[in-house]
């Protein structure tokens, strides 16, 4: 006889994108914090558009972070890359997608969570 068990997904492997994507933009007259998503691109275009509002003489610092699982459920930060105003726009966004690429994750990128692993076994 065959017994299907359904192992649900592990919640406690830790160092998996478990949740948003966002950016923290700062320069001497303030900071911009956004791009709350789960999609890469949709990030780094609220980038963008963020980016456009600083004056471009004040553009110091900005960087990525993602919500990565601890290794007791919770979550935590982790950054992406980091900018410089000096460095260029295109060369910082394929760093983030670089990094973002070789993160694993929990989800499959369009805010469902991964199927339940399903085990059959012989009783």
């Amino acid at each position: 006889m065959q017994i299907a068990q359904i192992i649900p997904r592990n919640k406690g492997t830790p160092n998996r994108a478990a949740g948003y994507i966002f950016f923290v933009l700062k320069w001497p007259g303030g900071v911009m914090t956004g791009g709350y998503t789960m999609n890469i691109e949709t990030a780094i275009r609220m980038f963008t558009t963020r980016l456009s509002h600083v004056p471009a003489a004040e553009r110091t610092t900005a960087y990525f972070e993602v919500q990565v699982r601890k290794p007791r459920g919770g979550l935590r930060r982790l950054k992406l890359s980091t900018w410089n105003g000096v460095r260029p726009l295109p060369e910082f966004f394929q760093a983030v997608r670089k990094a973002w690429k070789r993160l694993p994750k929990e989800n499959d990128g369009k805010g469902f969570l991964l199927p339940k692993q399903r085990v059959v076994s012989e009783v």
